[in-house]
């Protein structure tokens, strides 16, 4: 049910309305605080037994964690971007932009030369060249023509955008939520 991209399984009964949410049970212990904050937030669910249900394995210990459409609505983004990094913690290495990228150097009509540099701000992790350092330690998860680079570090899953303008680049990062 689970697997290195998938850590959320939508499910709705083809019968009528009622569907749900399956989150591995990794992916509900690294969000256990925001789960548990939005409890209080719901009223009780009138189509499962709770918003939130463990889903034991024979050793007795949770798989799974069901949650109700409710609780999806008040938690996706945070529940999507731990999945994320879920993905790249545990070696995930998915497709580049690289198609953008080619793009983007096209349209490179700056002052300055590129530089393919990356340094990420939280754990120190660097590159001079991002495309040809063999660890590859960082990710490029999207290109445009407008100047914007997004990466990610695949040490420790921080956002880092290099934003390019006529005379200068702007680097800006979003830390990884807490584990």
């Amino acid at each position: 049910m689970f697997d290195l991209e998938t850590h959320i399984v939508h499910m709705r009964d083809t019968k009528n309305t009622n569907e749900c949410f399956f989150i591995s049970a990794e992916l509900g212990v690294r969000c256990a605080d925001i789960l548990q904050g939005a409890l209080p937030l719901l009223e009780q669910s009138r189509q499962l037994p709770a918003h939130l249900s463990a889903l034991n394995g024979p050793d007795g210990k949770p798989f799974a964690y069901i949650i109700s459409r409710e609780m999806w609505e008040m938690t996706r983004y945070d529940l999507k971007s731990a999945e994320r990094e879920l993905f790249y913690r545990h070696g995930g290495v998915p497709q580049e932009s690289l198609k953008e990228f080619k793009g983007f150097l096209e349209h490179w009509d700056y002052d300055y030369e590129y530089k393919a540099e990356v340094t990420c701000p939280v754990c120190g992790k660097k590159t001079a060249d991002w495309r040809t350092d063999p660890l590859h330690p960082f990710h490029l998860s999207n290109a445009n023509d407008g100047g914007l680079l997004v990466f990610q570090c695949r040490e420790c899953g921080t956002t880092i955008r290099q934003k390019h303008f006529r005379d200068e680049i702007v680097c800006e990062h979003t830390l990884p939520r807490a584990h």
